[in-house]
């Protein structure tokens, strides 16, 4: 009597067991979808701007060709070039 009441109770206690993991397991599996979705970059295009990448790999060899000197004179005019750049775009937006 007692045996039958303890093995009647751990075949109720499986089937809630069972009925939970049916239960969660796809509720788990479509939130982590979900969440992938939303992290995903699928079906965007993404513009980089890469001149400023490529101009900087353009020094670079200019200076593996030029002397030191030369090269130094022509870092210096670049970065007066920038400013001026920089100025003329401040003065844009304002």
């Amino acid at each position: 009597m007692m045996i039958d009441l303890l093995l009647s109770y751990a075949f109720f206690l499986l089937k809630v067991v069972t009925v939970l993991v049916a239960v969660v397991i796809p509720i788990l599996v479509i939130a982590n979808s979900k969440k992938n979705k939303l992290d995903s970059d699928k079906g965007r295009i993404v513009v980089k701007n890469l001149s400023e990448k490529l101009e900087e790999i353009g020094v670079s060899l200019k200076g593996a060709a030029m002397g030191a000197k030369d090269y130094k004179s022509f870092l210096k005019e670049r970065s007066k070039q920038k400013k001026k750049e920089l100025k003329k775009k401040s003065k844009e937006i304002v």
